[in-house]
């Protein structure tokens, strides 16, 4: 079935970038342990956290598309209750032709308001239903049409020929076409029993206008056969190892004559790097924005392929909310100094702020020893000032030398402390020369270090000497106006609650910063 056009998209296409900077720019701070400053020749640059942040799958969604389209005449609307269906049609969503919209998600049997409000602030007119009525049922179709949108449907009996349903009727229509690799017309083939490689593959789907299929991991199925017959495929790449696609799978398509490739890793993360590899050296992309997903699971992440893929952007997989994974880490490190901007996918319960930290952190790995060896406080960012609420901190990182064998943490008044880009500058002690003023204070006297690792402190707690810094997490708490910056120093030659600076008030030991403040 050839789906009809629905016109050219007055208004529509790919909304400026804005990156959605967190409040506050993050700090990777390094002095050594002898007098003296960072070499001079170590070249600033400060990589920008943003996040994309929704109270939940639905509202993410809502959020990418806004992020992405000033207007769409049509948008593609998926279930959120699982993720093959949202995965196979960032083909259609992304780069291919007129069709270019954004991808929404929906309750199976009703459709959140969050949704609803996107399509109205979208101004779109046509709905694309993907999956059958068992994924979206016939009262949201209902719903939609007594809206005045017209609808489409595209579904198969399971997800598999789902897929195949999206890129045929797209294809064979007004507004598809299909991508090329060295001249072959080329196909992505994914696991459809597990998200994560047609996750990494959704932007290069959406970019270059690869159809993407999904196939059993141990078997072929007869609809992906007849579909790459029918699309004239010459090229299948295959997203993930031989426990995502078996090698039979592999070897069926090359007896049927087209040239395979395997985009593989040891697991997801590095699957994920090697896709974001091929992408960046073979297809265009540009590392200068990342966007991070989390890797253990898929909502936050499920939409994100539209958005990533009209940026020319790789998508990279965490290993948990609050763990980066060593692969995703060492490829971000190798990708300096091309990063410009790292996009997480989700709130803090996706991706946390000491994860989207490290991911920043490790793309200014090459910025001399300023940044490759550096402890952070995270996050840093306003908030309002509410009774009981706490703000978590983490400290991440490590030195070339070892932890400190013991650090303090103490609370500083932002007011007399100067932040500039790379630098921190504390003011003198006039009772206390050549050491830093205001340990143990903040801008008003109203924040206290209310939890360290889990323990609650009493109210005037503003400093915890001699801690291991592993693993160390800390709350900060204010019911009113403050500002503090929790700075983490070695005390190992210094005297408690002192740092030592030197003429230009930087410290001559190491140490983090974080700050943050509190209005009403």
């Amino acid at each position: 079935m050839a789906i009809p056009s629905n016109g050219a998209h007055a208004g529509a296409g790919p909304r400026r970038l804005s990156l959605l900077i967190v409040f506050g720019a993050l700090l990777s701070l390094l002095l050594p342990m002898v007098m003296g400053t960072p070499a001079a020749d170590a070249e600033e640059h400060d990589v920008a956290p943003a996040r994309v942040d929704g109270a939940n799958r639905y509202d993410t969604a809502a959020q990418l598309a806004d992020l992405e389209f000033d207007a769409a005449a049509d948008a593609f609307l998926a279930s959120g209750e699982d993720f093959p269906d949202a995965l196979a049609v960032s083909y259609a969503a992304g780069g291919a032709g007129e069709g270019h919209g954004p991808v929404l998600l929906t309750g199976p049997a009703q459709i959140p308001s969050v949704t609803q409000n996107a399509l109205a602030d979208l101004g779109v007119d046509r709905v694309i239903l993907i999956g059958g009525e068992d994924a979206i049922t016939a009262d949201v179709e209902s719903e939609l049409e007594a809206g005045g949108y017209d609808v489409l449907r595209f579904g198969g009996d399971d997800r598999y020929e789902t897929a195949v349903s999206v890129v045929r009727n797209w294809i064979e229509g007004p507004e598809g076409d299909m991508g090329t690799l060295a001249g072959d017309r080329t196909v992505l083939l994914a696991s459809g029993a597990a998200f994560p490689d047609a996750l990494s593959a959704g932007p290069v789907a959406a970019n270059a206008e690869f159809p993407l299929l999904l196939t059993p991991p141990d078997e072929t199925h007869a609809a992906v056969d007849e579909a790459l017959q029918a699309l004239n495929a010459d090229r299948v790449i295959v997203v993930g190892g031989e426990a995502a696609v078996s090698s039979d799978v592999v070897a069926h398509h090359q007896d049927q004559g087209y040239e395979v490739e395997r985009w593989a890793g040891e697991n997801r993360r590095a699957t994920a790097n090697v896709v974001a590899d091929n992408a960046i050296e073979r297809l265009g992309f540009d590392p200068a924005l990342l966007v991070l997903a989390r890797g253990d699971t898929y909502p936050d992440a499920l939409t994100g392929s539209v958005h990533a893929g009209s940026n020319a952007a790789p998508i990279l997989l965490t290993q948990d909310p609050d763990r980066i994974g060593a692969e995703t880490r060492q490829w971000i490190e190798g990708a300096c100094p091309e990063v410009d901007a790292i996009r997480a996918l989700g709130g803090t319960a996706a991706i946390s702020s000491g994860v989207l930290a490290s991911a920043v952190n490790a793309a200014e790995h090459c910025y001399g020893p300023v940044n490759n060896q550096s402890y952070i406080i995270s996050p840093q960012e306003p908030i309002f000032a509410e009774p009981g609420y706490e703000q978590e901190f983490h400290l991440i990182g490590t030195y070339d030398d070892g932890p400190m064998s013991a650090a303090e943490l103490a609370l500083f008044p932002c007011e007399h402390v100067d932040r500039d880009g790379a630098h921190v500058a504390f003011e003198e002690d006039p009772e206390n020369p050549g050491h830093a003023r205001g340990a143990g204070e903040t801008d008003t006297g109203e924040a206290w270090i209310s939890q360290i690792n889990d323990v609650a402190q009493s109210e005037d707690q503003d400093r915890d000497r001699g801690f291991v810094p592993e693993n160390y997490s800390f709350h900060v708490q204010s019911d009113a106006t403050d500002c503090t910056l929790p700075v983490i120093f070695d005390v190992d030659d210094a005297q408690p609650g002192e740092i030592p600076i030197d003429d230009d008030g930087e410290p001559l030991i190491r140490f983090g910063v974080g700050e943050i403040s509190w209005s009403s």
